[in-house]
């Protein structure tokens, strides 16, 4: 039931009804039921998520390595069931460290406090909002006297809440929150596909650190990446524009030309030398002899021709 402003006039303001207004008032309240049955499928999800969950994280082996931690399926969250918004899948928390505090004086003697240093297990909390989407929030596993630097991980937004049925969705978040658990508790023991799904949700999952939610890497990357290729984009239009506008003499093709044309030259005045020294050599050289007849010469033992 809606009451008018303090102070006006309702059956004044009422407004006029139409064509318009009645596709209006069935938009309205088309968007009024998909509010109301994601609540309805929020709550049938919260009431029966714990036998669907527990019978999924008993066939991972991953979730079976932490079982010294205990696992839960809280509804309502820390709160234990008033807060009906919320479904919370956690790792319970265990001692890692004994450890003895400063000596004090007790009664007249000195004694020393023992205190006992616990881990928190990584969780998974299921936040209905008041628009009825869900959002899947992943925490790291933290011990007291190291905080993380990574305080939350947006995993999933669910805009249908009856998706939360489907166990092939609640498997992945499992996956996904064995893996977290498995990089970020102290004796985890992450495998390769592990460490891979962790830093995977850090790239391109929103996550909070210091109490501020920062923007995907991956998005931070694509943005510095796109950044730089507009910028030589953007130079090399700039240059080509200058270069239209302003072109500059060119000088290095008549330097070329030139020097081609002085070298052309001076191989012709070459080749000139070489023919006038060849002529000259032919020039000069001797004619070749003509044969004589050959010349009869006696022998000794032959006699005289012509004695007197």
């Amino acid at each position: 039931m809606t009451t008018a402003p303090e102070g006006s006039d309702f059956a004044v303001n009422q407004p006029v009804l139409g064509k318009l207004t009645e596709r209006a008032l069935a938009r309205y309240q088309r968007a009024y039921d998909q509010r109301v049955k994601r609540y309805l499928d929020f709550d049938k999800f919260r009431d029966h998520a714990a036998g669907p969950i527990h019978t999924l994280a008993s066939e991972n082996e991953q979730i079976a390595y932490f079982l010294s931690y205990g696992f839960y399926v809280l509804e309502g969250g820390k709160t234990a069931g008033w807060d009906d918004s919320v479904v919370k899948v956690q790792f319970g928390s265990r001692p890692y460290l004994t450890a003895y505090g400063e000596p004090q004086l007790v009664y007249g003697e000195m004694s020393r406090s023992l205190r006992v240093f616990t881990e928190q297990g990584a969780s998974l909390l299921y936040q209905r909002g008041d628009d009825g989407h869900v959002m899947c929030l992943l925490y790291p596993a933290s011990s007291e006297r190291e905080p993380k630097t990574v305080s939350m991980v947006v995993l999933k937004v669910v805009n249908d809440p009856s998706n939360l049925l489907n166990d092939r969705l609640l498997r992945s978040h499992l996956k996904s929150l064995a893996a977290y658990m498995a990089v970020t508790s102290l004796d985890g023991s992450p495998t390769m596909l592990q460490r891979c799904r962790y830093w995977w949700l850090h790239l391109t999952k929103q996550r909070t650190i210091g109490g501020v939610v920062r923007p995907r890497q991956i998005q931070v990357i694509a943005g510095k990446l796109l950044l730089w290729v507009a910028t030589v984009a953007f130079s090399g239009i700039a240059l080509f524009l200058i270069q239209r506008r302003w072109p500059e003499k060119d000088a290095v093709t008549p330097a070329v030309l030139q020097a081609s044309q002085a070298a052309q030259r001076k191989s012709e005045a070459q080749l000139r030398v070489l023919e006038q020294i060849r002529d000259t050599m032919a020039a000069s050289a001797p004619t070749r002899a003509t044969p004589s007849a050959p010349v009869k010469v006696p022998s000794p033992g032959a006699p005289a021709e012509n004695r007197k």
